[in-house]
């Protein structure tokens, strides 16, 4: 266990000039995050620093699955409404979806729904299709009119498009789909007595066949990838219905492959998960923007249990998604290596403290890597079975059948307060899991090297093609090239810290010779001006010097043993080569290591 990593971030951290991943780009750049619980015990300190980090992306549309906060009251909603007031002030529009939480209930979040009044008048101003008011004035997406007829409020399920993107929002805050429609009014864009499935298939359908990539957007995911063990027992298999009530997982799915849907964004699960349903479709369940996490156990990597949101691209058919971390500012640390012998490899390593302060499950070093996982031995989520889940389940059986008479499909699902956590470690590997490895999203970063002719890239298998493969990798791994002293940088986000590492050379001297020849240069002609012989590797630096001006670079490089400098007798003007004028010149060479500079002048009258 590294006892450092919770020492605060030392001077040296700063924003990086580009974020990582990238904000520039191809194609349109989306963001999507759930369970925003403005009012949990970080709530107000982490749904802002998620709603500032996003915006800063500068995306087309935010998109959001529900649980906006914990009672689904006027007050908290309007609330909610306050905080996301910097996207309606940067001209970004978002849209949202309803979670259970989001509805007025005696019991908030637990079965039988409440209405959704409170919500569709606190809402009813938000741009057509969220709401009733006139759609952005630069025609941001589409549809830009709101029907003859429409009800009154904010919609509970309707879709938006953005150029070649098609999101469709349904509502599955009932713990079911279709059976939601028995406690709201249909959305505008509906067709009379069509229920929710109905309105999925009609307009996912209507979206592919036009060759448009199709989202969909809502509260319960499907399936529960996570680990049960470390669960709240009333968050046990934390889908629609409790995955033992309803048959909705299995339909959605099915309608979702036989539709085109091309990913399904999700919340519910207060933690960063990801899984494929039928037809090979990705989930992302984005549960990180403000709620307390839901363990009871470890926290971070490999484990899903972190805060952040979702970056998601789309460049005609490609599709690229990245899970960006929020961080405490100036929080990134580096652990690793200050010195490596040259030849060898250094294996850097970036931690980062997320903004949780009340809550016990504080995420103080997050590790920004890819998961890896202990397995836990013999578990696994079907290990865990339905005996785990049956006292949860049997609780909200209860409760449902004293205060409903819900048809016999409604779904079962309850978000609760969690307390009791467990000592989170650090070393979150030590902590078996039956998580598996291919649900865990990868937090986001980039290692760059400053000088990888000192510190050179070492690519990881999977390495994101997107980086630029001369300075950088994800892997944290550099190999010592030539001696010398550099800075590796790593980025998440728009947060950044950088390390200095000196690669070292061998012992004994490292310049064996220094040499000149020509003293005289004709203008047209290229003659070696100097010479260096080397005893070991060491950075050759040479440059052209007018007076006090550097007028031309002609080395600098890595050089085993020896280097000779030739010059033609041109400068550099303006990005360009160009004749020099006749006069004298200065040949300046310097032998650049982790020792102190060795430096060389010689001067040629160029005629």
């Amino acid at each position: 266990m590294i006892a450092a990593l919770a020492l605060p971030a030392s001077a040296a951290a700063y924003v990086p000039a580009k974020p990582w991943p990238p904000a520039q780009g191809p194609g349109s750049l989306f963001v999507h995050y759930g369970e925003e619980h403005w009012n949990d015990d970080d709530g107000e300190t982490l749904l802002p620093k998620v709603v500032e980090e996003a915006a800063r992306y500068r995306p087309a549309i935010v998109t959001m699955s529900g649980d906006k906060a914990n009672d689904g009251t006027r007050e908290q909603l309007e609330r909610w409404r306050e905080i996301m007031t910097p996207y309606d002030q940067a001209g970004i529009p978002y849209l949202a979806a309803v979670g259970n939480h989001d509805r007025d209930s005696a019991s908030p979040g637990l079965p039988p729904p409440g209405p959704l009044d409170i919500y569709k008048d606190v809402f009813r101003q938000r741009p057509y299709p969220m709401g009733d008011g006139p759609p952005p004035a630069d025609g941001a997406y589409s549809p830009r009119e709101r029907p003859a007829g429409d009800p009154d409020g904010a919609a509970s399920h309707y879709f938006a498009d953005y150029g070649n993107v098609r999101w469709i929002f349904i509502d599955n805050s009932c713990f079911q789909i279709d059976e939601c429609d028995l406690f709201q009014e249909p959305s505008a864009q509906t067709m009379e007595g069509e229920g929710q499935f109905a309105f999925m298939r009609r307009v996912a359908r209507e979206a592919s066949d036009a060759g448009k990539v199709v989202f969909v957007v809502m509260h319960m995911p499907t399936r529960d990838p996570a680990d049960q063990s470390y669960r709240d027992t009333t968050a046990l298999n934390h889908v629609m219905g409790k995955g033992v009530t309803t048959d909705d997982n299995q339909e959605f799915e099915q309608v979702a492959r036989e539709t085109g849907v091309d990913g399904v964004f999700l919340g519910h699960i207060k933690g960063q998960f990801q899984y494929k349903g039928q037809g090979d479709i990705p989930y992302f369940i984005d549960g990180g923007a403000g709620g307390e996490l839901y363990t009871e156990g470890p926290v971070g990597t490999d484990h899903g249990y972190w805060h952040g949101f979702r970056l998601v691209r789309v460049d005609g058919a490609t599709i690229t998604t990245d899970t960006v971390p929020i961080f405490v500012p100036d929080s990134i640390r580096i652990e690793g290596p200050d010195r490596v012998a040259r030849g060898e490899n250094v294996h850097l390593f970036g931690f980062g403290r997320q903004p949780v302060f009340n809550d016990p499950a504080k995420v103080e070093a997050l590790e920004l890597r890819d998961p890896d996982p202990r397995p836990r031995s013999g578990a696994s989520l079907s290990g865990i079975g339905q005996w785990a889940l049956l006292p949860g389940v049997l609780l909200l059986l209860l409760g449902l059948a004293a205060r409903t008479n819900l048809a016999a499909r409604g779904g079962l699902v309850t978000v609760l307060a969690i307390g009791g956590f467990a000592a989170v470690s650090v070393a979150q590997q030590e902590e078996p899991t039956s998580t598996p490895k291919d649900v865990l999203p990868t937090p986001a970063r980039i290692w760059t090297s400053a000088d990888p002719s000192i510190l050179r890239p070492v690519a990881s298998h999977d390495d994101d093609p997107r980086r630029d493969a001369a300075t950088q990798t994800d892997s944290g791994v550099f190999r010592a090239i030539c001696p010398g002293t550099t800075y590796v940088e790593l980025a998440s986000g728009f947060e950044a810290q950088r390390k200095r590492v000196t690669s070292l050379s061998a012992s004994g001297p490292i310049v064996r010779g220094f040499g000149r020849r020509a003293r005289t240069l004709e203008r047209g002609s290229q003659k070696r001006v100097a010479a260096v012989r080397l005893n070991q590797p060491a950075r050759v630096v040479a440059r052209v010097r007018k007076g006090r001006r550097f007028v031309r670079t002609l080395s600098s490089s890595c050089v085993s043993r020896a280097k000779a400098i030739r010059w033609d007798g041109r400068i550099e003007s303006r990005g360009r080569l160009r004749r020099a004028r006749p006069g004298l010149y200065t040949i300046d060479v310097r032998v650049r290591s982790d020792r102190k500079v060795e430096l060389r002048r010689y001067r040629v009258r160029l005629r």
